[in-house]
Parts: C-alpha cells; structure tokens; sequence
C-alpha cells in the first residue's frame, strides 16, 4: 500500500504546527522520497541529517539515489554515488544499483553502468532480471547485438528466467540488422 500522500500531508501538518523535525523524521523523508521519486525533498533530507552529523549510511544513500534516479536526475545520482564509494564499507541495496544503471543506461553511459554492475557484484548482490533486461535494450538499441547476447547468455548461466520482453528486445537487435537467422534461433528457444 502506498501512503505516500498521506506521509507527506504528515509532514506539511508538523510543520504548521511547529513541531520539530528530528533524525528519524528526515530519514523517513528520504524512505517515502525515494519511493515516489521527490528529488528535492530527498535531498533536503540527506543534507539535514549531515549537517546534523548523523551518520549516513547505506539506507540513506540509497534512498536518494533512487529518488534522484526516478526525478530523471541521473548526474545528481552519480555524484551522491560517488561520494558514497568514498564512504568505507557502503553498500547500496540492490534496488538503488537498479535504478542507477537503468538511469545510465538511458542516458547513454553504459560504460559507467557496466561499472556500476561489476561493483553491485563485488558487494555480494546479483543482478536481477531488470538490470539484464536494461543491459539487453540498451545494447540492443546500440546496436551491439554481441553484447546483448552475452548478457542474455549470463542472464540464463544465472538461472534467471528471460521473459517475452527479454526476448523482444534480442530479436529487435538482431532484426535491425538483418539477421534473420539469430531471430530464428531465438524463437525456438521460447518453444
């Protein structure tokens, strides 16, 4: 259920009537921030809990970083990154790695979002489903068809499951460039 809304109906009622705003408030703002994708008050947050001197940490990175991702906000989201790798033993979730190569993706870094997959392995997560499909598109749309199959290829070596969409976007690559044969194979592979 999303209580979005009312969280920050919350939060509008508190401070007309005064009421101060402490760490586990501001972290809370970031939590609903980044589920709804409100850059600035995620970022208002964020800053408030350093200024205080509260330790920021993987939770609080990653909640802005998705929330920047999802304002399309990408820059914003790889300098906070970046300033969170400088942190010693910061881990993102998986769920801001997710958003942050999706973001670079689109925007046309995949060489940064490539990056960014290798480091989300070395912290001991696995890619999902998205991030293979996003890395699929994104070659796909590039038109490195190669490289899109080698991500389906590890997609499958990780026994994760290619859906329709997986496969739509594969013959789209191999389609744009007329190879009719890959297209082939790859419909007998669904059957």
């Amino acid at each position: 259920e999303d209580n979005t809304d009312e969280f920050f109906k919350f939060v509008r009622l508190m401070k007309q009537h005064g009421i101060p705003f402490d760490d586990h408030h501001h972290r809370q703002i970031l939590k609903m921030s980044a589920k709804c994708g409100a850059s600035l008050p995620a970022q208002t947050a964020f800053n408030v809990l350093k200024k205080n001197g509260d330790k920021v940490d993987s939770s609080t990175f990653s909640n802005l970083i998705v929330a920047l991702c999802k304002a399309k906000k990408s820059h914003a989201a790889v300098r906070y990154y970046d300033e969170a790798e400088e942190i010693p033993n910061l881990h993102l979730s998986a769920t801001a790695y997710s958003h942050l190569i999706q973001a670079l993706i689109h925007s046309g870094n995949i060489a940064k979002a490539t990056a960014l997959k290798s480091k989300m392995k070395q912290d001991g997560l696995t890619p999902g489903y998205h991030i293979y499909n996003v890395f699929i598109e994104g070659y796909s749309k590039r038109g490195d068809v190669e490289k899109a199959k080698a991500e389906f290829d590890d997609m499958k070596s990780a026994n994760i499951t290619p859906s329709d969409y997986t496969y739509h976007k594969l013959m789209e690559g191999y389609a744009f460039h007329g190879d009719v044969t890959s297209v082939r194979e790859l419909i007998n592979d669904i059957k």
